[in-house]
């Protein structure tokens, strides 16, 4: 087998980096209301390069090739009774170089296609944006209701509507003018903020960080934002954001994958170049009455990334950010982090105050972070078979090796603290 093929990751890498472009090639062929046939062909296309790729050795065109296989795949399952000859004019040349800033005029961008097809306004928001990690990302359903905080089961059942609202009412694969796609912007936002979320911290697998997904997010933002619907504040937030938490994404694990903490990673090795750039992207959304929760986001990020070091950060500003935050997009999951700040700025104490405000609304949600921030807490005021009954409980909630690595060290600290106290009662 050769070199291309030693890494277990390579044909996961491979699905992410062209699912999308695949199924924007097939759509313009067989239409958006055939979605299930596309998408069990492109399964179909992928399984058989796993079987075939590392014997035979890797096409010349991998791109293509799949596609080729897919298209094929969906044919005989439509059963057509003649194949097509010329093959060549359904095998689309996805482009390598930047594509031009026209939407209008871009019809061969599949990304940008796909983007906008699954955000149509007649589908409800929430169906949009999982339509769109499914369709244009490659997203398995348990990825998307990890990203929603949802159940399995909803997130299939509103992908199965949204499908069935395509056939139904025809929507075809087309961009619409520019007045109707800032109808859209909002969902395509929110999808790339939650394709960047998952690849900044993967919800399940080996591996904390999915550097090709955060690749993914940051280059079809900026795609967007080079033309001129994309050129508003929170879009420029969005990509302020992102490149704030790229520019530190290799000093989030060490040399083995273990979880390193902001507290305890090497600033010096933070990418200044993307600082710098997310910084001028930041300064682009600064503009009156234009606040986004990716305003917000970014400027959490920022007070982060620009303290010279841990003990430097603003903490009360991170927690006022948070504040807002909560005030324009209340979630648990914000509520949590302006705790976790909360316990960094003002100690443990307040912190429990207000995790013991925000505890009826946070008792329902199956979250790593809601026990691990109650236990960190208690950890702090000493309450250690508290501590160690949260840190239990967060890891029953985590999917990642390394999360798990991570509370089983902290778990195995609790344990030595108590069996050391026991022992000197």
């Amino acid at each position: 087998m050769d070199e291309y093929f030693s890494h277990e990751t390579f044909f996961d890498e491979l699905f992410r980096e062209h699912y999308g472009k695949i199924t924007g090639a097939l759509i313009r062929k067989f239409g958006p209301d055939q979605l299930d046939l596309i998408e069990s062909a492109i399964q179909e296309a992928f399984l058989k390069a796993i079987q075939l790729w590392p014997h035979k050795g890797r096409p010349d065109r991998p791109l293509n090739w799949l596609i080729r296989v897919a298209y094929n795949s969906a044919l005989d399952n439509l059963n057509y009774q003649k194949r097509a000859d010329v093959i060549s004019d359904v095998i689309v040349d996805i482009r390598t170089e930047e594509p031009r800033a026209y939407f209008a005029d871009e019809v061969t961008d599949d990304d940008l296609r796909m983007l906008f097809l699954c955000c149509h306004p007649t589908l409800p928001v929430e169906s949009q944006v999982a339509l769109l990690l499914k369709t244009a990302c490659g997203f398995s359903v348990a990825e998307i209701a990890r990203a929603f905080l949802a159940k399995e089961e909803a997130v299939a059942q509103r992908l199965v509507r949204a499908k069935q609202q395509i056939r139904r009412e025809k929507i075809a694969f087309e961009l619409p003018p520019a007045s109707e796609l800032s109808q859209r912007l909002d969902a395509v936002a929110l999808s790339l903020y939650l394709l960047f979320n998952e690849g900044y911290g993967a919800s399940e697998g080996d591996n904390l960080v999915r550097e090709e997904l955060c690749e993914e997010s940051i280059y079809l933002a900026k795609k967007l934002v080079r033309h001129s619907l994309g050129q508003i504040p929170k879009i420029h937030a969005l990509i302020a954001l992102m490149l704030f938490y790229r520019a530190r994404i290799k000093t989030r694990t060490d040399s083995f994958g273990n979880i390193l903490l902001l507290k305890d990673q090497d600033r010096t090795q933070w990418d200044k170049q993307l600082l710098k750039e997310g910084a001028k992207y930041l300064s682009l959304s600064m503009q009156p009455g234009k606040l986004s929760k990716y305003h917000l986001e970014a400027g959490i990020a920022a007070c982060h990334v620009f303290a010279p070091s841990w003990h430097e950060t603003d903490w009360v500003q991170i927690v006022a950010y948070y504040e807002m935050l909560e005030a324009l997009s209340p979630s648990p999951v914000v509520t949590l982090n302006r705790i976790a700040a909360t316990l960094m700025g003002a100690g443990p104490e307040k912190a429990l105050l207000e995790l013991n405000k925000a505890a009826k609304n946070l008792a329902d949600l199956e979250y790593y972070l809601y026990p691990a921030v109650a236990a960190e807490i208690h950890f702090q005021l000493g309450h250690k078979q508290k501590a160690k009954s949260y840190y239990s409980s967060a890891l029953r909630l985590v999917r990642t090796k390394a999360e798990k690595t991570f509370l089983l060290r902290k778990l195995s600290q609790i344990e030595e603290g108590l069996a050391a106290s026991k022992h000197r009662a």
